[in-house]
C-alpha cells in the first residue's frame, strides 16, 4: 500500500476517490428559509480563472521554508473506499478530513491566533418576506478573532450532483466581457420572469450565498459539493435592489475540467486555499511569513556593558533544517571584541548603541512577486523573536548613530543583479538607524 500524500504535496493532487458510486440522484433544491426565497441574486456572474488563487498559494509556500517543513511532516489519511458520499453530511465529514485539515494547518501557521472557525453557526438575523426576524445558519464560517469578529469567509455544503454547471451557465459571462455586453445581459435578465437566467437549483443556491454575503457583510462565499467548488466574490455589496449586488465574480473549479467553457480544471484544495488567502487579505489580516524563534538565553550581566566605537559582525549559519539555524557572531570579522565572540551561538546578530542592547530582529516580506522581493528591516530593542529564517545576514555595520544590515537570500533560485537590484528597502520612521542601499550593493557580490 502506497503512502498517502503529505500536506505539502496534497495541494497539487486531486481529491481522493472515496465512494465509487455515482452519488445521489439530482433533485430540486428548495429555499432553506423564507428569507432565502425572498433574496435577490445577481443578474450576471463574471467567470475568472483560478490563476490568482494558485499564485497566492505558490508564493506563500515559496516564502516560508518553515511552513513547507511543517506540511511535509504530516500525511493525509488513507483513502477510505468505505466512506460514502451520499448525504450532505458525508461531504462535510470528508471535506474536514481530506481538504480542510491541511488548509487549517496553513492558516494557523500564517495567521496564528487571528481567526476562529465555526460550524453550524446561527447568529445574525434578517427579515423574511413577512417582515419577521429569523436567524441565518452557516455551514462553516471563518471570522476574525476579537473585536467585532468580522467575517472572513463562508463555506456552504451541498450533496453531490446538486451543483450543476448547466443550471448556472445562462447567467455566466467571461470576466473579459465588455461593459456593454454585461449591461445587455443584465437588461435581458431583468425582463425575464423571476428576473434571472439561473435555473431553479442554481437560483436557490445563488440566493442563499447572496444572503450570506449580505448578512455577514463579507463577499467571499464558497459553495462545495465535493465534485464542484464554486467561489463567489460579491464585490458590489450595498446595492439597494439586490442582496449582494447586480453582478458578482465567480471561479468554478472541477478537477475533471468537464462541464463547460468557464470550468477550471484545477486542484480543489489549492483553489480553496488561495481563495481563503485572498479572503484574509480582504479582511486586512497580515500573514506571519517567518517562524524561527530565538531561544532565550540566561541573562549575562557582562553582555550588557556599554559598547565602544567600531564594527560588529553577525552570521547566520544555515544547517540541514532551516527551522533550526544557529545564530552567532562571525569569527571572520577581525573587529569582534572578546565579549562579542563569547555570545551564545543561539544569539542573533546584535549591536549595542549607547544605552542598552539593540537586536536586529526581523527581515519580513511585505510583498513577493516574480520580479522583486521587498523587505523591511526592523530594529527592536526588546523582542526575543528572531524572524529571519530564509535570509542570511552577511554583515552588520554599526556606529553610535547608525545601523545598516547587508543581506542575501538563501533561496538558490534567487540571482542578484547589481544593475537592477531586486531589493526595495523601505524606511520606517521608528527605525533607530538608516538603511544603506549603497552599503548593501558594496558588500553583496
Amino acid at each position: 500500500m502506497s503512502l498517502s500524500a503529505t500536506y505539502l504535496q496534497c495541494f497539487n493532487h486531486n481529491l481522493p476517490q472515496l465512494d465509487a458510486s455515482p452519488g445521489p440522484k439530482k433533485t430540486r433544491a428548495n429555499p432553506s428559509s423564507p428569507s432565502t426565497a425572498n433574496a435577490k441574486p445577481p443578474l450576471v456572474l463574471l467567470c475568472l480563472p483560478t490563476t490568482s488563487f494558485e499564485k497566492r498559494v505558490d508564493q506563500a509556500f515559496q516564502a516560508n521554508m518553515d511552513l513547507r517543513t511543517r506540511l511535509q511532516a504530516v500525511r493525509l489519511p488513507t483513502d477510505f473506499p468505505e466512506f460514502a458520499l451520499v448525504t450532505e453530511q458525508d461531504v462535510v465529514e470528508a471535506t474536514a478530513l481530506y481538504i480542510l485539515a491541511p488548509i487549517y494547518e496553513v492558516l494557523h501557521a500564517l495567521y496564528p491566533s487571528k481567526w476562529l472557525r465555526f460550524a453550524e453557526q446561527k447568529s445574525e438575523k434578517v427579515l423574511n418576506q413577512k417582515g419577521e426576524e429569523e436567524p441565518v445558519r452557516y455551514d462553516l464560517i471563518i471570522k476574525e478573532r476579537g473585536g467585532k469578529r468580522k467575517t472572513i469567509a463562508v463555506l456552504e455544503y451541498k450533496k453531490r450532483n446538486m451543483v450543476d454547471y448547466d443550471d448556472f451557465k445562462a447567467a455566466l459571462l467571461s470576466y473579459n466581457a465588455t461593459p456593454t455586453e454585461i449591461q445587455t445581459r443584465k437588461i435581458a435578465a431583468s425582463k425575464l420572469k423571476g428576473r434571472t437566467f439561473l435555473k431553479p437549483n442554481a437560483e436557490a443556491y445563488t440566493k442563499q450565498v447572496s444572503k450570506y454575503a449580505k448578512s455577514t457583510e463579507c463577499g467571499n462565499v464558497a459553495l462545495f459539493n465535493w465534485d464542484n467548488l464554486v467561489l463567489f466574490d460579491f464585490n458590489r455589496l450595498g446595492q439597494p435592489d439586490f442582496d449582494a449586488g447586480d453582478q458578482a465574480n465567480l471561479v468554478w473549479v472541477n478537477e475533471s475540467g468537464v462541464g463547460g467553457p468557464f470550468v477550471n480544471g484545477a486542484h480543489i484544495r489549492k483553489a480553496l486555499l488561495g481563495f481563503l488567502l485572498k479572503a484574509f487579505e480582504d479582511a486586512e489580516l497580515h500573514p506571519r511569513r517567518f517562524f524561527f524563534q530565538k531561544k532565550k538565553k540566561p541573562k549575562d550581566d557582562n553582555a550588557q556593558s556599554e559598547s565602544g566605537n567600531g564594527n560588529t559582525g553577525g552570521m547566520v549559519h544555515q544547517g540541514d533544517n532551516p527551522a533550526h539555524q544557529e545564530y552567532g557572531a562571525s569569527s571572520r570579522d577581525k573587529n569582534l571584541t572578546t565579549e562579542e565572540e563569547s555570545l551564545d551561538q543561539s544569539d542573533p546578530p546584535t549591536a549595542k548603541l549607547g544605552k542598552g542592547r539593540v537586536t536586529l530582529c526581523a527581515m519580513q516580506h511585505d510583498t513577493v512577486d516574480e520580479n522583486y522581493q521587498k523587505f523591511k528591516i526592523i530594529i527592536d530593542q526588546s523582542s526575543n523573536v528572531m524572524d529571519i529564517e530564509p535570509v542570511m545576514v552577511l554583515r552588520v555595520h554599526t556606529t553610535r548613530t547608525k545601523i545598516a544590515a547587508v543581506i542575501a537570500i538563501i533561496d538558490p533560485t534567487f540571482k542578484y543583479q547589481a544593475d537592477n537590484s531586486p531589493f526595495y528597502l523601505s524606511r520606517d520612521p521608528s527605525l533607530m538607524g538608516k538603511l544603506s542601499k549603497s552599503l548593501l550593493e558594496h558588500y553583496l557580490l
